[in-house]
């Protein structure tokens, strides 16, 4: 082999080690390059319910993107333990602190009243049967209040009905504070609603709770206006039936002209010598 063809050889070779080696080099910066850094967060192993302390058994570690980490996630366990939650919690979904409440609180309807608010309980007259158990916690209503009165100048006609209060939450139906999506409360136990409102309402609903019976009308999420509405008085309802079922004045009576029964003149047959005829005689 001459000398001019050994060093191609050596050359050649040469080339496919730096070959083989940058290819090994790209691949391995490209590995690299696509691990993800991953830190481990707390998630619920089963769904937590609003008011109810979070037990270690229903947390568990997972390891999640730490790009993707949520402000206020909980990286351990002991700091969800023995709290209580604010909002249900699915199961595998990130535990954030905002979703818990301090420790200390303990359980219970408190620990969800935001400070500031209160929250009361009103008993509420057939709610059953008025919504068919579809009012629900988190739902927003009007509260509306009816009154009777018998007093010698009432000028209602014997009771009226306002609305007392607007939008406002309701945060518990009697002991539910939290209700399935696809459940219904149970209509014959409903006996007693708890709204969220402010102490100055609370002082309102206190004082129509002991001279007049409550009831709710349901909003629609998304409705947050408030409504003009004039309080209804039975002297009205009293006016609109008998306006209903008075008779009509002779003024919106329309008049409708008597025709007169045209009656044809008679006939009468008679006899010409021998040729037969007819003769009309008109009525008078």
């Amino acid at each position: 082999m001459s000398p001019r063809t050994m060093m191609v050889l050596i050359l050649a070779l040469v080339c496919g080690i730096s070959a083989v080696v940058g290819v090994r080099r790209i691949i391995g910066s490209s590995g690299a390059a696509q691990a993800v850094e991953t830190i481990p967060v707390v998630v619920a192993s089963q769904a937590l319910l609003p008011g109810e302390p979070v037990a270690k058994t229903s947390l568990k570690i997972r390891d999640f993107p730490k790009g993707s980490v949520p402000a206020g996630v909980l990286t351990e366990i002991e700091q969800a333990a023995d709290r209580v939650a604010f909002v249900p919690i699915a199961p595998d979904d990130l535990v954030l602190d905002s979703k818990l409440a301090a420790k200390g609180l303990g359980p219970g309807i408190a620990t969800l009243v935001p400070i500031g608010m209160r929250a009361v309980s009103i008993p509420i007259v057939n709610v059953a049967a008025g919504h068919s158990g579809l009012i629900m916690p988190k739902n927003r209503v009007d509260v509306l209040f009816t009154s009777s009165s018998l007093g010698p100048n009432d000028q209602t006609g014997g009771g009226s009905t306002t609305t007392l209060l607007q939008n406002v939450e309701i945060l518990a139906v009697d002991r539910r504070i939290y209700v399935a999506s696809d459940t219904k409360a149970e209509t014959s136990e409903i006996r007693a609603v708890t709204l969220v409102v402010t102490p100055r309402q609370a002082n309102i609903l206190d004082l129509a709770t002991n001279k007049g019976t409550l009831h709710l009308a349901l909003r629609n999420p998304k409705d947050e206006e408030t409504a003009e509405s004039e309080p209804a008085i039975l002297a009205e309802l009293l006016f609109h039936q008998e306006k209903a079922l008075s008779t009509p004045s002779p003024a919106a009576v329309p008049v409708i002209p008597v025709q007169e029964e045209v009656q044809e003149p008679a006939r009468i047959r008679v006899v010409r010598g021998r040729l037969p005829g007819m003769i009309s005689v008109p009525y008078r």
